[in-house]
């Protein structure tokens, strides 16, 4: 039988793990930007994910990025 503290152990382990964790920058990547993220933007994204960044601090560097602004704002043609 499995004690609280080793499940706890085990969700930590795969919640942080760098399948998980890649996994959940390349969603991100896809949702926001329409592609899958390149192994630098993984690898740095995945980082500062382990040091304690947020989810949230990812979308709030994607949004702002000109590859967003151009897939998403569309403006009306003039004439």
């Amino acid at each position: 039988m499995i004690r609280t503290n080793g499940r706890t152990k085990a969700v930590y382990d795969i919640v942080y793990s760098s399948e998980h964790v890649n996994g959940v920058v390349d969603l991100w990547y896809r949702q926001m930007l329409g592609r899958p993220a390149i192994t630098a933007e993984v690898t740095s994204s995945a980082n500062a994910l382990w040091r304690g960044g947020t989810v949230q601090q990812l979308l709030t560097r994607l949004v702002p990025s000109d590859e967003y602004l151009a897939s998403r704002v569309r403006f009306p043609s003039l004439g």
